[in-house]
């Protein structure tokens, strides 16, 4: 159902997404986002279209082939495995949904039903351990073994229905590829500011050796690391910092960040990610081997990468919650 669904919203968004109007404004939301004075660029939308194009295709690729979506309930527990992985007790949900403010805010409008579609988002984590197995009756000690397990979790998109959710994840996928833009430009300028001062630091360095009877105050000789002692490796030095220095200054004119702007959005894959992952895992979480045992259980999800540094990844899962869950959970698990 929910495959034949985003079929056919993706096919109402490829006959729109040729259209120029909506093309610009999407362009002009990541401009706002990212960095307004590019507008001052002459001929930036021409630069920039063909990226907008391949990345809204590439955000509406990322809502195909979904799993349905997890039913987040007390019953949910004994019927879907992935579950009883993703949380430890059905009070911890419990906790989440209650904590929610993305969900509460939506349940506070009776307009929006007793029923919500959205995302849960959650930090995944591969421990090694040493532990006990099971084979053929044999029972082994210190054997090394991969422990996954799921926190930091988080809910959002929350949508009334499927058909309001799948274009909202497509444009969830543009949000997440700008904050990759506008992260690496924050970068570039932290980087500037950083070589701005160590470039004062050695010049203030370089005075003080060159002119031995004067007085130089150096106010920032404790800022950053050792520099060299001998006039020769620090000039060095300063060459080195004058020429990153004068090429990062290059890159953060309006034509450096429309070329960076205009790479990522052109080359959305190289940035972002987003692949389907299956884990064998026993009830304990522990990774079992795909052997056709039944040792484990495959655990079916999405994970995401932002291709940053260190790169980010996350799990992300279609889920349902419906207002009737949330009070039976309460009822059995709330506190008083």
């Amino acid at each position: 159902m929910l495959k034949q669904l985003v079929d056919l919203l993706l096919n109402r968004r490829s006959g729109s997404s040729k259209n120029r109007r909506q093309l610009l404004a999407e362009l002009e939301r990541v401009i706002e986002t990212v960095e307004p004075r590019l507008r001052l660029a002459p001929g930036y939308p021409r630069a920039l279209l063909r990226g907008m194009t391949r990345t809204l295709d590439f955000a509406g690729q990322l809502t195909q082939d979904l799993p349905e979506p997890l039913e987040l309930s007390w019953r949910s527990f004994t019927t879907d495995r992935r579950l009883g992985m993703f949380f430890a007790s059905p009070a911890s949900l419990l906790d989440l949904l209650q904590t929610s403010e993305e969900l509460r805010d939506f349940f506070s409008h009776p307009a929006n039903g007793d029923c919500a579609f959205c995302l849960l988002i959650m930090h995944r984590s591969d421990n090694q351990r040493l532990g006990m197995v099971n084979h053929n009756g044999e029972v082994r000690a210190e054997v090394p073994q991969v422990v996954v397990s799921f926190d930091n979790h988080r809910l959002t998109l929350p949508c009334a229905s499927l058909e309001q959710f799948v274009p909202q994840l497509a444009e969830r996928g543009v949000e997440r590829l700008t904050t990759v833009i506008s992260r690496r430009l924050r970068d570039k300028e932290a980087r500037r500011v950083e070589l701005e001062s160590e470039l004062l630091r050695v010049e203030l360095r370089l005075k003080t050796l060159r002119a031995p009877g004067q007085v130089v105050v150096d106010a920032m000789a404790d800022q950053g690391p050792a520099l060299p002692d001998s006039p020769q490796a620090l000039k060095r030095h300063f060459d080195e910092v004058r020429a990153e220095l004068a090429a990062l200054k290059s890159q953060l004119t309006l034509d450096g960040m429309l070329r960076e702007v205009r790479q990522i959005l052109e080359h959305p894959t190289d940035y972002f990610s987003s692949s389907r992952v299956t884990l064998n895992l026993d009830r304990m979480g522990v990774v079992q081997p795909d052997d056709g045992s039944g040792n484990g259980n495959p655990i079916c999800f999405e994970e995401v990468v932002l291709c940053e540094i260190p790169p980010v990844r996350r799990v992300v899962v279609p889920a349902r919650v419906t207002r009737q869950a949330i009070r039976e959970l309460e009822a059995n698990f709330g506190e008083g």
